[in-house]
């Protein structure tokens, strides 16, 4: 299995649970988005509507060193919450594959990965939607479940792909 990292931003707890069921599943490192200062629920929601950035405090992973990173956070108002917003902005760059999830009142997903797809420049290998329904159901182990197989299985594919590729390059 690739090498993986799993970024989340965490507000009321439940980004955090699925990011450390996925982390468990694919055995990959924990590294959590933390606001170097704290703003309320009405101010932070209108950031993520106006796209607007924050300071993040440091963080200890560098992604470049991943050969995967996913990408978790809630959905604000439809949109990417700041704290991730400026994560992807800072390391868009460094991201070799990526796969995005989020949980959610109900609705919005589809909107925000599109954004966050536009803002890393590429396309994820998988998406995971986590409603608040699927939270309070239990619904949401089959769906973390399922999307850490299919990360498995494409992420899998492209390793092979890129070792055929440099092997061929290369002549070893």
């Amino acid at each position: 299995m690739a090498k993986c990292l799993i970024v989340f931003y965490s507000r009321t707890g439940h980004t955090y649970g699925v990011a450390r069921a996925i982390a468990t599943g694919l055995e990959g490192d924990l590294e959590q988005l933390v606001e170097r200062r704290w703003r309320g629920y009405l101010a932070a929601g209108l950031g993520a509507v106006l796209r607007h950035k924050v300071q993040l405090k440091p963080v200890i992973s560098d992604p470049e060193t991943y050969d995967l990173v996913i990408l978790g956070t809630p959905v604000w108002v439809g949109c990417l919450p700041p704290a991730m917003r400026s994560y992807i902005a800072a390391n868009a760059d460094k991201f070799h594959e990526i796969a995005f999830f989020c949980t959610e009142g109900g609705w919005g997903a589809r909107n925000m990965f599109r954004q966050m797809e536009r803002q890393c420049g590429k396309s994820p290998l998988a998406t995971l939607e986590i409603t608040e329904t699927d939270l309070k159901s239990g619904g949401h182990v089959s769906k973390t479940s399922a999307f850490v197989n299919t990360v498995k299985v494409r992420c899998s594919a492209t390793t092979e792909v890129l070792r055929d590729y440099i092997t061929a390059e290369t002549g070893s």
